[in-house]
């Protein structure tokens, strides 16, 4: 039987106890699991790394702007960052602001804490509040097919039958569905020219969900948890239950009551937008158009069109402002629990 370590190691981030403390247990579950399933006996689990510990009460000592500004000086010295903004708040109240580094390091343009990021999969989150507004409103139900919505969206099982998607497989990534990073060229994905979100400009949900359906699914629905576009076929449903664009459905439902005002699929102020930039040996570099990043974790990789936030149309983009959240609620205080258990909610 195979023996093994198992590590978790990180540098230069500033942990708060709980944080720490959830990433210890998540550790000790994942020991446990390898073992329970026999991918070999692991010997020891460790974590490790250069890292700041700060407790929630440390947010009441003066000191805390010097650990945080540190934690940043040093990601940005060591190249692991170009620019950043951060904000903590504790009790509801801003305790922290920072702007650091460049928006854009070219052009030597400073960042600033209204600068607008690209969201990328955070972009789920929103549809999914979109969501549970509409459950709330009782026009979805979790359980509901997805053809009720979208009749034409019947992708098949390798044995050519035609399973049943309901909405909470899609939300819990329990479809069968999943991305084109995640196989090889000359997958099923890559063959039908689907959208991972981050490439093709002007590529409307539309046609990118008529090639998804095109595409065979990886396993039957509810039969295991995979990263996925469910969330795209998400948001064409919401667009047939509306009668209108996923953007206007995000903006009506989720945004507007929250008062968040640059946040959408189209960037709200080009001269605030940030520049993107991946990882590399040795500094961050900058993402164009067409550029392929590799995704290690994934043993894939993505191909980026950074422009394609300027296009109205896009799949799954958007900015992501530092405003004020607090107005009113998306959602009612108890609702989302209620309805991931209840088949009926």
């Amino acid at each position: 039987m195979a023996v093994c370590d198992v590590k978790v190691a990180w540098r230069g981030v500033l942990m708060v106890r709980p944080c720490l403390d959830r990433i210890v247990v998540a550790l000790h579950r994942a020991v446990d699991d390898c073992n329970r399933l026999g991918a070999g006996r692991v010997r020891s689990a460790r974590v490790s790394g250069e890292f700041e510990l700060m407790s929630s009460s440390a947010f009441k000592g003066a000191d805390v702007s010097d650990r945080l500004d540190r934690a940043i000086d040093n990601a940005l010295a060591d190249n692991r960052l170009v620019g950043t903004v951060v904000i903590v708040a504790r009790g509801g109240k801003i305790a922290y602001r920072r702007a650091a580094g460049f928006a854009d390091r070219e052009s030597q343009k400073p960042m600033q804490t209204d600068s607008i990021f690209r969201f990328a999969s955070v972009t789920k989150p929103f549809v999914t509040a979109a969501v549970m507004r509409l459950i709330e409103d009782g026009v979805v139900r979790l359980d509901d097919p997805v053809t009720r919505f979208l009749p034409d969206f019947q992708p098949r099982l390798s044995d050519g039958s035609v399973p049943v998607i309901s909405i909470r497989h899609l939300l819990t990534h329990t479809s069968g569905l999943g991305y084109p990073f995640q196989e090889g060229s000359d997958g099923h994905y890559r063959r039908l020219d689907v959208s991972d979100g981050l490439d093709q400009p002007g590529l409307s949900l539309s046609e990118n969900l008529r090639r998804l359906a095109a595409a065979p699914l990886t396993a039957a629905p509810g039969s295991g948890f995979r990263y996925s576009l469910g969330m795209d076929v998400m948001g064409g449903v919401v667009e047939s239950v509306t009668g209108g664009s996923l953007r206007d459905a995000v903006r009506k439902l989720v945004t507007d009551p929250l008062g968040i005002v640059d946040t959408g699929f189209a960037v709200a102020d080009v001269e605030r937008l940030a520049t993107n930039y991946f990882n590399s040996e040795s500094v961050p570099v900058r993402i164009t158009d067409g550029m392929v990043v590799p995704l290690d974790a994934f043993n894939g990789s993505l191909t980026f069109a950074p422009s394609r936030i300027l296009i109205q149309t896009p799949i799954r983009q958007a900015g992501v402002d530092g405003g004020d959240c607090g107005r009113r609620p998306a959602l009612s205080g108890n609702h989302p629990a209620r309805g991931w258990s209840d088949p009926e909610a």
